[in-house]
């Protein structure tokens, strides 16, 4: 009660200040499934000329998945500029820890998600409650500033509180083809942003018995499965373990060899992914007949993709019933390649080895340009039943389908959102903040591509599966 009466009387405070520097209204807006508001503010110019701070609170109900903070002011060509924070419930005294975040004069939206956030700010739980939006007034033209600020707030949360992880699923040391040591490698994959990394050196996991950093990105001991008839990876075996190579296409039992192949990673906790099924080098593509159980395809290797031959490949897959991971990997071999670029995010509750491995498992996976793009945030609803990526929803006769695709932060490059409905493009739009796509249920599949208007992917989500709920 100590802390609610210190949040109550500074809040009446900074709303006495607010009167006293300006006027504040707040009309309500219509976003379609998220509530949203308008706060409209005006500062008159510090009189010492020098930076001063306001506190605009932001009520957030409970069960607040998201929060989204867009502030839009006349910067008459750079004579205003206004800095913005954000602030928790709690005290707003001076190093107090309910801080989340400070993007400055950047003028993109503030999101704030349990997994994800703009850069400058925390990601994390929404606590409900009066939230504070710091507004720094930088530089005030003597006639003031008026503000709009428009806040949104999505209800949750989603199933499996975790987050996305960036990973290498597919990346080569010394111990093959590769040109890196395993420290080296770890550390480039580090530097650039990965949390987890697949060491997937050919027919060994040498690597694997040399002592490696226990800090980040954590290590899955992995390997490139080079048969003469195409390659395939396995990730998540034990230090020392091994998968056989030695079968050929063109053998009679080769089916039942690459069965047993298949079996043996996965008796061992391993997953098994097809890799580039139409590479053109010696042996690279994918000739053999394809197991009923493999985990993944790999549509996207290398830095420019994804390849289209890969994901229709992939797309054949899914259609026909099998529940298989999209995976995007950079191959990386040479230090002059971007070792991130493609990568993968996959969600977890944890950064750990069985996480990880479960979340690809589940299709909880985003196939992304580099580990330096920011990864939407994309969810889907049938009524009042909600899902992530991966996900099956389930549906009554007359019921809809949204899916909603939120950028987490606003960048100079425009975006477009791509919804592909049993692997075909069914609609396209511009992507500024967010957008619901919406369509009539029926059985099915839905994923998202996200492109610059060039056509270059960003990200390709993996599957929201939709089926007919059984009678209740």
């Amino acid at each position: 009660m100590n802390g609610l009466r210190v949040v109550t009387r500074t809040a009446l405070l900074f709303l006495l200040a607010l009167a006293l520097h300006g006027l504040l209204s707040e009309r309500h807006v219509s976003t379609g499934s998220a509530p949203s508001r308008v706060i409209h503010v005006r500062y008159d110019a510090p009189a010492d000329g020098i930076e001063q701070y306001r506190y605009v609170p932001i009520d957030v109900p409970p069960a607040t998945d998201t929060l989204k903070v867009s502030c839009r002011y006349d910067d008459g060509g750079g004579e205003t500029v206004v800095q913005l924070g954000l602030f928790e419930p709690g005290p707003l005294e001076l190093g107090g820890s309910n801080f989340r975040g400070y993007g400055g004069n950047h003028r993109e939206p503030i999101v704030i998600g349990q997994t994800q956030a703009s850069l400058g700010y925390r990601a994390g739980p929404l606590p409900s409650g009066q939230w504070h939006l710091l507004v720094g007034l930088h530089k005030v033209p003597f006639d003031g500033v008026a503000l709009d600020i428009e806040v949104t707030t999505r209800a949750g949360p989603l199933p499996n509180p975790g987050r996305w992880y960036a990973g290498g699923l597919h990346l080569h040391t010394v111990h093959s083809d590769g040109a890196l040591t395993t420290a080296d490698l770890l550390s480039r994959a580090s530097r650039a942003g990965l949390d987890f990394v697949a060491i997937t050196d050919h027919n060994n996991t040498a690597h694997a018995v040399q002592s490696m950093p226990t800090a980040r990105p954590l290590t899955i001991v992995g390997e490139e499965v080079t048969t003469p008839s195409g390659h395939a990876n396995v990730w998540g075996l034990e230090p020392g373990g091994w998968i056989d190579f030695r079968v050929r296409a063109d053998e009679q039992d080769a089916a039942d060899k690459l069965r047993r192949i298949v079996s043996a990673a996965h008796s061992s906790g391993a997953l098994f992914s097809i890799n580039h099924p139409f590479a053109t080098c010696d042996g690279c593509a994918w000739r053999h007949a394809i197991p009923s159980d493999i985990d993944a395809v790999e549509i996207w290797n290398g830095a420019t993709g994804p390849q289209e031959s890969a994901v229709a490949f992939w797309n054949r897959l899914v259609e026909s019933g099998r529940r298989v991971a999209a995976v995007g990997t950079s191959d990386f071999h040479s230090p002059q390649d971007d070792i991130d670029r493609a990568s993968v995010r996959v969600y977890a509750d944890r950064l750990s080895k069985e996480a990880i491995l479960d979340g690809l498992r589940a299709g909880r996976v985003m196939v992304m340009r580099s580990a330096h793009d920011m990864p939407p945030l994309v969810t889907a609803s049938i009524g009042a039943e909600q899902g992530m990526i991966g996900d099956s929803l389930r549906y009554r006769p007359g019921d809809a389908l949204q899916i909603e695709v939120l950028r987490t932060r606003d960048l100079n490059e425009i975006w477009r959102a791509e919804l592909f409905w049993n692997g075909r493009l069914v609609d396209s739009r511009q992507l500024a903040d967010a957008t619901v796509f919406q369509r009539p249920t029926e059985d099915g599949y839905a994923w998202i591509r996200l492109t610059t208007l060039s056509g270059e992917t960003i990200a390709l989500t993996n599957p929201f599966y939709v089926t007919k709920r059984a009678r209740d």
